[in-house]
Formats: structure tokens, C-alpha cells, sequence
């Protein structure tokens, strides 16, 4: 069931729109620094110094420069086309199924808080750099894992 007055058809593209539009604001930051290699891994990766300005999280920003701001904005950060692709593929089927179970409000919160419980766990485990909305996509699958298992 859906609840509230977006639609959850307009809040998934709009998420995926800010990722996109991020990622093609990092490549276009540094056009001579991305990679253009045959590796599918780091074709199209935008470099390491514009992902730092950006806002990649981590145990180096947050401790050295106290950037505590980018337990939120890594979400949007993606390192490769592959990267950017296979997460927003996910946030599509997942993201969909979540915001008319929870809501599109919850599927937002639970988006968001997602990726801001995944950061802070790397930075626990003392990762020094990470982007990407990995944590952000599997915490609306464990919430639909939640709701199947809640629903019997």
C-alpha cells in the first residue's frame, strides 16, 4: 500500500536522478582523471581526488579532517559505471517494492539511514575509504526481509 503523496514511481527516480547526477558531476570535475580503461572495474571511475572533495567517508576524513557529513553524502558516490549501474538496478526492484510496503517516507528514512549505519560501521572497522550505496540498497532488502518475515 502506498502512503503519503509522492509517488513512489517519482521518489526512486529521484534518488536514482541525484546518484546519476552526482556521479556524472564527478567524472565532468576532472575529465582528464577518469578512467577510461578496458577494465570493465575501472571503466569510466572518476578519480580518487575528486571523490575525496566530493565526500568519500571513511576513517581518514572523519578522523583526520572531522568530514562527519560524509556518512551522507558517500551514499551518493559511486567509483565505476559497473558500481553506479548494479546499485541504482537494485534501488529500482528494491526501492519500488519497499516504498509500497513501508511507505515513501520509511523507504527514504530507511534508504538514508541505511547508508549512514553501513558508513559507520566501515569507520568502525577502521575502512579508510568508502562511497557507494551498497549499505543504503541491502538495508531495503533487510527491510523487506523484515516485512516477509513479519507477515508469516
Amino acid at each position: 500500500m502506498t502512503r503519503g503523496f509522492i509517488d513512489p514511481y517519482l521518489l526512486v527516480k529521484s534518488i536514482i536522478g541525484v546518484n546519476v547526477g552526482i556521479y556524472v558531476i564527478s567524472l565532468l570535475l576532472n575529465p582528464k582523471g577518469f578512467g577510461l580503461a578496458l577494465n570493465p572495474l575501472t571503466f569510466l571511475a572518476p578519480s580518487g581526488q575528486i571523490i575525496e572533495l566530493l565526500g568519500a567517508t571513511g576513517k581518514v576524513p572523519i578522523d583526520a579532517f572531522q568530514r562527519y557529513w560524509t556518512l551522507v553524502s558517500a551514499n551518493y558516490l559511486h567509483g565505476s559505471i559497473l558500481h553506479i549501474f548494479f546499485n541504482m538496478m537494485a534501488l529500482r526492484q528494491l526501492g519500488l517494492l519497499v516504498a509500497r510496503e513501508y511507505g515513501v517516507y520509511r523507504m527514504f528514512v530507511i534508504y538514508t539511514l541505511g547508508g549512514v549505519i553501513g558508513f559507520f560501521v566501515s569507520y568502525l572497522a577502521s575502512v579508510p575509504w568508502t562511497i557507494g550505496a551498497s549499505a543504503s540498497v541491502l538495508s531495503l532488502a533487510g527491510s523487506l526481509l523484515y516485512y516477509g518475515k513479519s507477515r508469516g
